[in-house]
């Protein structure tokens, strides 16, 4: 009788890399590119502590979603059961808030216009 030695391993597991871009003004959202290995291409879902981001299409091992400002943690994809083995936090901020500032001085006299000085702050030029 033969000998017949088998192997079972199990697949690789998927990992993702996350890197977060906060958005550029206070009405849009940010962004989040994804960077995995192990996951084919096709369309995933990819989950964070209280939520989700359904119908990612990841292609050549990238994708990208939109995503408004909070706090990511813990983003991991599975695939066919296997839960990525690193798992990524990514925080998006909105910018800060422009503030306004007006000084009035009042004109010397009857003839002349008085004059509004305005600071602003986080505010670009």
């Amino acid at each position: 009788m033969d000998v017949v030695s088998v192997t079972i391993a199990d697949p690789p597991l998927p990992t993702l890399v996350a890197k977060g871009t906060n958005p550029i003004n206070c009405i849009t959202n940010g962004s989040i590119d994804f960077t995995f290995t192990n996951v084919p291409d096709g369309t995933y879902t990819i989950s964070y502590d209280g939520g989700n981001f359904a119908d990612v299409a990841v292609s050549g091992n990238k994708a990208v979603i939109t995503a408004p400002v909070g706090a990511y943690a813990n983003l991991k994809i599975t695939l066919d059961g296997c839960t990525s083995v690193n798992v990524a936090s990514i925080t998006l901020s909105a910018p800060a808030t422009p503030t306004l500032i007006a000084a009035g001085i009042n004109p010397p006299d009857c003839t002349k216009d008085g004059t509004i000085n305005f600071t602003f702050t986080n505010v670009p030029v």
